[in-house]
């Protein structure tokens, strides 16, 4: 026969054990809470520290793309000034025209894969280097930059800056022409037009001086595009130079579903960086890009890289911090 004392005892331990169990629910949604909390912190240091490291990153290509373009704008502008006190000296003195050819050629040969002097009706007065074989006295009145600057209303002495093209020898280049005026006191800037400097830029020489030495990161690169679309420099794609964005390309489609980035790059005319995705590959990159002058057109180079790549040894280091809270939460 059970003693109601001991019924009375088990009825006083039946609650006690209920708060028990409560108890530890309790403690089991606190440290779940707290886990999460944890969790969600690290998530969010990580996603901020992600965003700063590629926005550092992109501020460090930028300055990559500002150098280069410096880099290409002071080597087409010592060209260009070399051009223009030649041209001043063929002025005052167009008899002595063998000299100064030979002494400009000295100073601009590393740079350049000819240097052309018309006269006047276009004719071929001298030429450098010599072993070109052209014929003195042949007609270049034909030519693109002849005819701008015979036609032009100014006499300032402005150069003509071409459009990118392949030379006779199949070479990408792109002519740098200066006019070539008689002193006039009457007008101050010049009189009549006394022919013109031609000189043709190895682009390809000079690309290679300027882009190609440019690593971002493990494999990031510098590209280059002039105004009209045209693609002048891709160290991955060289079979795609000369193509145009906005052309209808199927080559550029291969890799390319559109080059909307590109395009309102190119119209912001501007330097900055850009975190984008690609809608090709679904890869989202880093690019910091940056106008060049030429002239009066301009050039736009940019340099890339993969966002992946960027912040793997960030993802890394968070992986190790998720290890550690798992071995703790056990």
């Amino acid at each position: 026969m059970t003693d109601r004392s001991d019924l009375t005892a088990a009825d006083s331990l039946a609650p006690n054990s209920g708060r028990r169990k409560l108890l530890a629910y309790g403690l089991y949604f606190i440290a779940l809470c707290v886990i999460a909390g944890v969790i969600a912190l690290a998530f969010g240091v990580y996603a901020t520290n992600e965003a700063q490291m590629a926005r550092q990153f992109n501020r460090q290509q930028l300055i990559l793309a500002k150098e280069a373009a410096a880099g290409i704008e002071n080597f087409t502008g010592a060209i260009e000034n070399n051009l223009f006190y030649m041209a001043r000296r063929l002025a005052r003195n167009p008899d002595n025209y063998g000299v100064i050819h030979d002494y400009n050629w000295q100073l601009l040969q590393d740079k350049l894969l000819y240097l052309l002097y018309l006269g006047p009706d276009g004719r071929l007065l001298d030429y450098h280097p010599h072993s070109l074989g052209l014929r003195l006295g042949e007609d270049y009145s034909h030519t693109e930059h002849y005819q701008s600057l015979k036609q032009r209303e100014t006499t300032l002495p402005v150069p003509y800056i071409s459009n990118v093209h392949k030379s006779k020898a199949q070479r990408e280049t792109i002519v740098i022409a200066m006019p070539v005026y008689a002193p006039d006191a009457r007008l101050g800037e010049g009189g009549e037009f006394r022919g013109l400097l031609s000189a043709a830029v190895d682009l390809e020489k000079m690309l290679d001086l300027f882009l190609s030495s440019i690593k971002s990161g493990k494999s990031g690169y510098a590209w280059l595009l002039d105004n009209n679309g045209n693609l002048l420099y891709h160290p991955h794609h060289r079979e795609m130079i000369g193509n145009n964005i906005f052309a209808d390309n199927r080559e550029c489609k291969s890799c390319h579903i559109n080059f909307e980035l590109e395009r309102e790059i190119i119209a912001s005319e501007k330097a900055g960086t850009v975190i984008s995705r690609f809608p090709n590959s679904f890869e989202t990159r880093l690019i910091a890009y940056c106008p060049i002058k030429i002239g009066s057109r301009f050039w736009l180079v940019a340099v890339e890289a993969p966002y992946a790549e960027v912040t793997s040894l960030l993802k890394k280091s968070f992986r190790e911090i998720l290890s550690l809270i798992a071995l703790a939460v056990i």
